[in-house]
């Protein structure tokens, strides 16, 4: 689920299961290129953002197929600021 919380801020809610990470990383590609960032520091946000929903889902969540992993995405200026959390005990 995608819910726009804002024109400059999206949220991401996937399943926890390896492979949905790849949702959230064309995500935050997508959301990078509205606000025109260089494909550089884009491929730097998908790696980013793959990496740490990995984390979430094996780590945080323990591979709970009950569980879910949320991404936030919010621009300002010429920074976006990214927050995943996950449904773990800590």
């Amino acid at each position: 689920m995608i819910t726009h919380n804002n024109d400059r801020s999206v949220e991401i809610t996937l399943a926890n299961q390896l492979g949905y990470e790849r949702v959230a990383m064309a995500c935050s590609a997508s959301f990078a290129q509205l606000f025109d960032f260089p494909k550089d520091r884009i491929e730097d946000l998908k790696t980013m953002v793959g990496e740490a929903s990995v984390n979430a889902m094996q780590h945080g969540n323990k591979g709970r197929t009950d569980a879910k992993v949320t991404i936030s995405l919010k621009c300002d200026e010429e920074t976006i600021t990214v927050l995943v959390q996950d449904e773990g005990d800590g």
